[in-house]
Parts: C-alpha cells; structure tokens; sequence
C-alpha cells in the first residue's frame, strides 16, 4: 500500500462523511451531554483510580 500523508488522508475522510453522513441534532445532543457526564465523573475519581 502507498504511503498516504495523514493530512491528506484526514481531510479526504472529512470531506467524504462531511458530504454523506447526517446526524440528527438529538442524537448529538445526547452524545455530548454524555461526554460531558463521563469527563465530570473522570474528574471526581482520585488519580489512583483514574489511572487503572
């Protein structure tokens, strides 16, 4: 297989899903706020925990 630069390769990816892919508003919605939940919890956990 030829090498590809990433860059060349990351924008192709982009412009391809950018032009096919729709996701509904909603569903955004809901993966950010779980993100968002998931990297609150991360905080509150002590390193220890965090690390395993």
């Amino acid at each position: 297989m030829p090498y590809i630069p990433i860059d060349v390769l990351e924008e192709a990816v982009a412009r391809y899903y950018g032009d096919v892919l729709v996701l509904e508003p909603e569903w955004l919605t809901a993966v950010r706020e779980g993100v968002d939940m998931a990297v609150a919890a991360e905080r509150g956990l002590p390193e220890d925990l965090r690390e395993q």
